[in-house]
């Protein structure tokens, strides 16, 4: 727990990610994508607006992932380092209407009812090369967003 704690003051400044989505296909925007930052203990999520725009704050510095993605489309995933405010301007996303999408969110318990703060977890598909990996929080709760 100290350790966390250090990590924690050592990524206390937060930033904020925004720009906007388009189609690749026709340069429009698409609304209603999802955007999902994990890493550093943390996992959001937001949809893109009417506009194709969107805007999640408060993600702490440090090594994260960013995933967009949209039923009947490509997804894509950039991994960075954050250390300031980003627009994310020209994220494209192609038709592909095989393509889907789901969530998984739980929580991670020990004997009893001993909670697992700061778990590693890790979900992938058998067969794939797809992973994703995140950290439970303070409760043990964990979010794991786009998954195909």
């Amino acid at each position: 727990s100290i350790l966390f704690e250090e990590n924690e003051e050592i990524r206390k400044n937060k930033y904020t990610i925004s720009g906007s989505v388009k189609n690749g296909d026709n340069n429009g925007t698409i609304n209603e994508a999802f955007i999902a930052v994990s890493g550093n203990f943390i996992s959001k999520k937001t949809k893109t607006d009417i506009n194709g725009a969107f805007e999640i704050k408060d993600i702490p510095e440090g090594n994260i992932e960013i995933t967009v993605y949209k039923e009947a489309y490509t997804s894509k995933t950039t991994s960075l380092i954050l250390s300031s405010n980003i627009s994310l301007v020209d994220k494209t996303l192609t038709e592909d209407s095989t393509k889907t999408y789901g969530d998984r969110i739980g929580s991670v318990s020990g004997y009893g009812s001993d909670i697992c703060s700061y778990s590693y977890i890790t979900v992938g598909i058998n067969g794939s090369d797809f992973y994703k990996t995140t950290f439970s929080d303070v409760n043990g709760n964990f979010a794991v967003y786009g998954v195909p």
